[in-house]
């Protein structure tokens, strides 16, 4: 089994199976919180730990994306970038699964695909990565059918 992790607050995570069948897709889990200015998302640590921990000792290998700041980004996105991808290192670590970081570039390019996110969302439709009710899911796939 491969599981591939877009580490964002945006994130999934896509559990293939060797044939690169869709098993499974989830958004990665994140809890809305109340601020004085409104709400802003921070991940849901205990849920990462249970969309995980089903995949431990099932010899799934993951493919962690290098997610990285991107001109522009203020402080506080740039640091919760680097929560995100630190969070998941460390959950794969405890739970004792092996992985790969992937930067973008690489996996996208092994695709033949360029910078565009909407290209990305573009091959997902058209080679059938769907969910269990039949439609994409995931935070990232905004609302393509």
């Amino acid at each position: 089994m491969i599981l591939g992790i877009d580490p964002g607050l945006g994130g999934a995570v896509a559990c293939l199976a060797h044939d690169g069948a869709l098993v499974a897709l989830h958004d990665t889990p994140v809890l809305t919180l109340s601020t004085s200015r409104g709400t802003r998302q921070e991940y849901d640590v205990p849920g990462l730990v249970v969309l995980l921990a089903p995949y431990a000792g099932l010899q799934a290998h993951v493919l962690l994306e290098e997610s990285q700041a991107m001109p522009g980004q203020g402080a506080r996105s740039m640091f919760t970038v680097g929560v995100g991808f630190g969070l998941w290192l460390g959950l794969l670590a405890a739970l004792h699964m092996p992985y790969t970081r992937v930067r973008p570039a690489t996996w996208k390019r092994a695709f033949g695909l360029g910078k565009d996110k909407e290209a990305a969302r573009l091959l997902r439709k058209s080679r059938g990565l769907r969910g269990p009710l039949g439609r994409l899911e995931g935070v990232k796939c905004k609302g393509v059918k």
